[in-house]
């Protein structure tokens, strides 16, 4: 499908909202806006390695029964521009191994969705008071493990 467009409406679509929307066709992503409200999606192959879903990653990981808590967080690719990661907090005395949650992912997604950026294991998560995932310093404890 070269170059479709999809014109949907937004109420509370801001700019620092991200927005993915996937069809049985292929990925869409942002391109422009036009009106306040509303914008325009542009199916792009190029971008296809790119969207994934932060939250389909991370409850596939969440169904292994040794997994505790989990977040996924993109990091820097040469060749996709970004992948996923996963950081995995293992419950107490439970051990699991790179490729087995790589491999638990692997068959259940499609191939721009897989862990390119691997998988590494932290005591925890860091989240605010709401619980919600501080993915900055996921970044930058990315980055440490990385050293």
């Amino acid at each position: 499908m070269p170059n479709a467009s999809l014109s949907i409406s937004m109420s509370t679509l801001t700019s620092r909202s991200p927005l993915t929307i996937e069809s049985s066709e292929s990925p869409f992503s942002l391109s422009e806006r036009r009106l306040p409200g509303s914008c325009v999606l542009t199916t792009e192959k190029s971008d296809a390695n790119l969207l994934y879903l932060r939250t389909e990653l991370e409850n596939l990981i969440q169904e292994l029964p040794v997994v505790a808590d989990v977040a996924v967080a993109g990091i820097a690719d040469e060749a996709a521009g970004e992948v996923p990661r996963a950081y995995i907090v293992l419950k107490k005395g439970a051990e699991l191994s790179e490729s087995a949650v790589v491999g638990h992912v692997k068959d259940r997604v499609v191939k721009y969705k897989q862990l390119a950026g691997g998988v590494k294991f932290v005591k925890e998560i860091p989240r605010n008071a709401a619980g919600k995932v501080l993915r900055h310093q996921l970044h930058l404890l990315g980055a440490q493990l990385d050293d």
